[in-house]
């Protein structure tokens, strides 16, 4: 996957959707009456939360906008859409990588941000969440959300986020009871994000019937299982916590991501002092120990595999190649995989994208490229290529696949041989 944030990988985020048919603080109609009807489709669409609900409403949101560009509340909800696409996993269904959701979400919200509401300024804390990794600025977003409109749910539900991101879920529980209170058909998504503050207090049980719930009405939502599989966890509900693990890692598998493993939830720093990509979330102590109460494997201890010298980082199991040597191998079609995000600005002709920050970079992904006895080039497209391509290197090598060559001058490297390097608009 969800992905995180499945950061991403992964992470269920909230669907910040206001009451009714209007998104509080702003005008809600538009002078374009079919614009409107296009709105109010995808507006109901998205208030579903399921990967198919959520394409749907991008396509209804999308032709609001080209029916009256000006029109504030449908750029609102798109940037919601698309960011809920690309952190849930969700973004295969439209053909596009999570990265590039992300894009079309921030795209969308500048343009919202000309006449902001509580939706949109709800979005703008979410994203400080995950970019900035402190509290303090989703905190400042959401108080200014609800500012803007205290009767709007949007704003207290990027309010729970932000709550949750600094640690203390009793008051991010009591947000999402507000909103609930305002917005009474609530979404499923406010029972997920519910059920997340109930596991980090401890309240297992009740964590673990909220968290049905929410399955029961998004049984799309692969994270409504990985938080009811660690509430079965502590509650020594060994079946059941099979069962919600098997249907996460079905969900993430269909969404093109890996098993979910306690290394995929991620922690605040190793022993090497590395940082994951999940660790923006708050404290995912309780969430890591009540999967592996619940029986998610751990990965292979692939770190030992990375070696650091003077020439680079290398990894044991792989081979260490040069721009030349890449080069050859790519005349003979062997696949390449980029796995830094900046892959759009700028990559060798016909790589494949997997970006191992938010774990798109899988054993299920790179399973769908080769054969783990096929020759395979992994490289970044960052210039300053830093311990991600070691990282992506070293788990293949240990997912079993045996003939990886590592580029770690990645495509600086390969640029400065002189080679093309094409990009995407």
């Amino acid at each position: 996957m969800k992905t995180v944030i499945n950061l991403i990988l992964c992470i269920p985020l909230l669907a910040l959707l206001a009451t009714g048919n209007a998104i509080s603080g702003i005008a809600t109609e538009s002078t374009n009456p079919e614009a409107n009807k296009a709105f109010l489709r995808g507006w109901q669409a998205y208030r579903q939360g399921t990967p198919d609900d959520l394409t749907k409403a991008i396509t209804d949101l999308e032709l609001a906008i080209e029916l009256d560009p000006d029109f504030s509340p449908a750029s609102s909800a798109l940037a919601a859409a698309y960011w809920d696409i690309s952190l849930n996993g969700w973004s295969k269904s439209l053909n596009l990588f999570p990265s590039e959701a992300r894009e079309q979400s921030r795209l969308s919200l500048a343009v919202a941000m000309k006449q902001p509401s509580a939706l949109s300024i709800g979005i703008a804390a979410e994203r400080a969440a995950l970019f900035y990794r402190k509290p303090t600025i989703a905190l400042a977003e959401a108080a200014r959300a609800i500012d803007l409109d205290a009767n709007d749910p949007a704003g207290h539900l990027a309010m729970a986020t932000a709550l949750l991101k600094a640690n203390k879920p009793a008051d991010a529980a009591d947000s999402i009871h507000t909103a609930m209170l305002l917005d009474p058909q609530f979404p499923a998504s406010y029972l997920t994000r519910l059920g997340q503050a109930e596991l980090m207090m401890g309240q297992y049980e009740k964590a673990s019937m909220t968290l049905e719930k929410a399955a029961k009405r998004n049984p799309d939502n692969d994270w409504n299982f990985v938080y009811l599989a660690a509430a079965y966890g502590y509650l020594a509900l060994d079946q059941k916590a099979t069962i919600a693990i098997d249907m996460a890692n079905t969900l993430r598998a269909k969404a093109g991501w890996g098993e979910l493993t306690i290394q995929t939830i991620g922690v605040h720093r190793d022993s090497g002092g590395r940082r994951y990509y999940l660790n923006w979330f708050g404290d995912l102590k309780p969430l890591r120990e009540g999967l592996i109460k619940a029986g998610v494997p751990r990965e292979s201890n692939w770190h030992n595999l990375i070696i650091s010298n003077d020439s680079g980082n290398e990894v044991k199991g792989a081979v260490t190649i040069d721009a030349k040597t890449a080069k050859s191998l790519h005349e003979r079609d062997v696949p390449f995989v980029d796995i830094w995000f900046l892959y759009m600005q700028g990559r060798i002709s016909g790589a494949h994208y997997l970006d191992v920050w938010t774990y798109e970079f899988n054993n299920h992904s790179l399973g769908e490229i080769a054969r783990k006895d096929q020759e395979i080039v992994i490289y970044s497209s960052r210039d300053d290529v830093g311990r991600w391509g070691p990282q992506a290197v070293a788990r293949a090598v240990s997912w079993g696949y045996e003939k990886i060559y590592f580029m770690n001058t990645g495509l600086g490297g390969w640029k400065a041989a002189g080679y093309p390097v094409e990009t995407t608009n």
